[in-house]
């Protein structure tokens, strides 16, 4: 009998199917099978028996849950004895990007096994993202922006001791309800996009990144401003306003009821990257954080190639 293997019961137990404990282990659910095949064979004992709506834990079973139980806990008390683990603390800053979202969730799987731990997403845009990491607030920041590399907010962050890493540049869409008028209409042209309200993030003291962008077709007597994602496409999913986004994994904002329609490279693009402090290096949970964010923003590549 092995510790892991009583770790599988009790993670098959709490998530009720084994293809659940095997993802939120990050093993196979074969692997974990096996495991639990040979631990019911070295007991003489069947430990739960599959039904059509799931798993049915045995009497038996069950009484192997509970010991299964006390076991882990004195094993983590007695693990406490020799280290306390170190609380895991990242705060992270972004603008509201779904890839981002996902990246993060994938994070606290990571760590969500750990007895200490203090994540914060927080959705601050490029010009406040810059005053929270100067005053140490936060330990990263994403940045989706159009003038991150000029020579003045170059200037600024030399200042303030902020570096800035590229890592792609983001093609952009006009998001417009599904109903728009335009969203079907043959001669579709961006200028058409004056007669209609455009919808941007309310930003307060601080400029929003599409401010002072080379789009001709912004009507600025037609603004309208939300505080937070989801707000602002619900309002141009059932409205005849529309937005400018970056772009994203296929399918994400289609779910949202939005219609797409793609903003040519050499029109507009985005540069798409991360703030930190010259003066902190970045933790390893900031670096996990970054390689999951790559994983995430494979559709750049695909869409490359097509």
């Amino acid at each position: 009998m092995k510790i892991d293997q009583l770790r599988y019961v009790l993670a098959v137990y709490n998530t009720g199917s084994i293809s659940k404990a095997a993802k939120q282990l990050y093993l196979s659910q074969p692997n974990i099978s096996n495991a639990l095949k040979n631990l019911e064979q070295e007991l003489g004992i069947e430990i739960f028996v599959r039904e059509q709506d799931g798993i049915r834990f045995t009497e038996k079973g069950l009484m192997l849950v509970r010991r299964c139980q006390t076991i882990m806990e004195e094993i983590d008390q007695i693990n406490s004895l020799s280290t306390q683990e170190k609380r895991v603390n990242f705060t992270l800053l972004y603008p509201s990007y779904p890839p981002v979202e996902t990246a993060f969730t994938q994070l606290y799987n990571r760590v969500m096994q750990k007895k200490r731990y203090s994540l914060i997403l927080r959705i601050a845009q490029q010009y406040e993202a810059i005053r929270l990491l100067s005053e140490n607030k936060a330990e990263l920041a994403v940045i989706i922006s159009f003038n991150i590399q000029s020579h003045t907010v170059r200037t600024e962050l030399e200042r303030l001791g902020l570096a800035y890493v590229h890592l792609h540049q983001l093609p952009c869409n006009i998001n417009i309800s599904k109903d728009h008028p335009l969203a079907a209409d043959p001669e579709f042209s961006f200028e058409k996009l004056k007669d209609y309200p455009f919808v941007q993030y309310n930003y307060g003291e601080y400029r929003a990144p599409y401010g002072h962008a080379p789009l001709s077709f912004i009507n600025t007597n037609k603004i309208l401003k939300v505080d937070d994602g989801d707000t602002r496409s619900y309002l141009i999913a059932h409205s005849d306003a529309y937005g400018i986004g970056a772009r994203m994994a296929p399918g994400v904002a289609e779910s949202k009821g939005l219609h797409c329609i793609p903003i040519p490279k050499d029109l507009f693009l985005l540069d798409f990257g991360y703030l930190y402090s010259e003066n902190r290096p970045l933790s390893d949970t900031a670096k996990t954080f970054l390689s999951l964010l790559e994983e995430e923003m494979h559709f750049l590549n695909e869409d490359d190639q097509q």
